[in-house]
């Protein structure tokens, strides 16, 4: 499947993943730019709710996780139109991150 047939599955999976404006101000922080307290700030959510969204996107191949565990998001919610007007917005997708700079 290319890229861009592959678009409308991956906007309806983030769509399920993160029905919620804090769900997705949470994932776009996933960047590896912040803490895992930073991405509570940002979204509005608990810590717990924090990882359970993780483990959430993770299994549904919207993030992934490296050799430690840490994780990160695959896609840049602003290439989706799912960002319009949320806080979080500034974050940088994923091809930016620099080594070890993944959030756990």
């Amino acid at each position: 499947m290319t890229r861009a047939s592959a678009f409308p599955n991956v906007q309806a999976m983030l769509e399920k993943a993160l029905p919620e404006t804090r769900h997705r101000s949470a994932y776009q922080a996933v960047d590896g730019s912040h803490t895992i307290k930073g991405v509570m700030a940002t979204a509005g959510m608990g810590q717990q709710a924090v990882y359970e969204l993780l483990e959430r996107c993770t299994s549904m191949g919207l993030m992934e996780r490296d050799e430690k565990g840490k994780a990160c998001r695959l896609f840049d919610l602003k290439d989706f139109g799912l960002l319009v007007g949320q806080p979080g917005t500034d974050c940088q997708p994923r091809s930016n991150v620099k080594d070890g700079g993944q959030i756990a």
